[in-house]
């Protein structure tokens, strides 16, 4: 079981090597190289540590887990493909299945609480998860959820 998880993580790092590998393999010029062999790895890091990481910011449950996981690795295996590396791109594809499977088997998926208990109650969970206020996480857009927040921050301090 545990290997499995060591396979996901390494998983996770062949998508950040297969988007920065197809990103300096598109274009000619090495500015197009640079800004999408650096910016499509951080785009990748980005989306996952805010929805699909099991410390994101902002958790998906179940189906939508599962389909960001399938867009993120489909798009990995494409980017793999597209660079020329169709052999490489068939390895990464089987081993996402096998490791899929095992995380099904060995009931291994990231539960979350995202859309179980609510919006308001992940923003709250969430604030107190980042030890930050309110002003630093969320701006003031909000402000009615602001004071609602406030309240509760002074309650359980």
């Amino acid at each position: 079981m545990v290997l499995n998880l060591a396979l996901r993580f390494l998983l996770e790092i062949c998508v950040i090597i297969a988007f920065g590998y197809w990103g300096i393999q598109t274009r000619k010029s090495l500015f197009f190289k640079l800004l999408l062999g650096i910016g499509a790895p951080v785009l990748f890091v980005v989306i996952w540590s805010l929805f699909g990481s099991t410390k994101a910011t902002f958790p998906l449950n179940g189906a939508l887990h599962f389909l960001l996981e399938f867009v993120i690795f489909s798009l990995a295996v494409i980017a793999l493909y597209a660079a020329g590396r169709t052999q490489l791109a068939t390895i990464f594809a089987i081993l996402i299945i096998i490791n899929q499977i095992l995380l099904s088997v060995f009931n291994q998926r990231k539960k979350s609480t995202f859309l179980k208990s609510g919006f308001l109650a992940f923003l709250e969970a969430s604030v107190y998860r980042c030890k930050v206020s309110f002003y630093t996480v969320y701006s003031l857009p909000f402000p009615i959820l602001f004071r609602y927040i406030k309240f509760r921050n002074k309650i359980f301090q």
